[in-house]
């Protein structure tokens, strides 16, 4: 049986067996073995995403060669707030090509946007219906949980914040996306009623007394 709702198995031909990898629902992170996947899945139910849960696992496995998972290091991605605390995991700055980084969208309509950084080239994630830019793959798989869990950007952007107070939120001028909301007033507070008409008395016109 699959590890949890939503991992995907894979055949791969190794040494002239098959054997299964399991991926992850959300991120694709490849196990080699069923078993490590669980412990994921674990953690996965305890920290509410995958990349919380990923660098605690990687945290756990530290020094250890027992990941079993297929190019750990391109589900590194910057820092990760865990437990009240900052991991601190490695990021991949080599080539990106091949299996060190996957270039695949974190979800339906997301489009990507290539910008130079120094002498490399960097990938940019923009969500669907906000554009929000953000930065890093990671962060926008972690908001495109929320987007799902939520129905829409305007709510997952809220709980996306909480989130991340404290934190690096890996999106680009971040702060453009909280005006949601400001300045939109009712009409009726933003039409001017007309001026009531004052009450003004007549003015009696002086009657001056001629004396004959």
């Amino acid at each position: 049986p699959p590890p949890g709702p939503g991992w995907k198995h894979k055949l791969v031909s190794e040494n002239e067996k098959n054997r299964c990898c399991w991926l992850s629902p959300t991120r694709n992170i490849e196990f080699k073995r069923w078993a490590p996947a669980c412990e994921f899945e674990k953690l996965r139910e305890e920290f509410g995403n995958e990349v919380r849960a990923w660098g605690e696992y990687r945290r756990r496995k530290a020094g250890s060669r027992t990941c079993l998972v297929v190019s750990p290091r391109q589900y590194d991605d910057g820092d990760y707030p865990i437990a009240g605390r900052t991991i601190k995991t490695a990021v991949n700055t080599s080539n990106q090509t091949g299996t060190q980084r996957s270039h695949s969208p974190p979800g339906p309509g997301w489009k990507d946007k290539i910008l130079a950084e120094g002498q490399t080239n960097c990938r940019h994630w923009i969500s669907p219906t906000r554009n929000i830019e953000f930065r890093r793959r990671s962060y926008a798989c972690e908001f495109e949980e929320l987007r799902l869990k939520l129905g829409n950007e305007v709510q997952a952007w809220e709980e996306y914040r909480k989130t991340k107070v404290g934190f690096d939120t890996c999106v680009v001028s971040a702060s453009q996306y909280d005006m949601v909301g400001v300045g939109e007033k009712s009409k009726t507070e933003n039409v001017a009623t007309p001026n009531k008409a004052r009450a003004t008395k007549p003015r009696r016109a002086k009657k001056r007394m001629f004396e004959r």
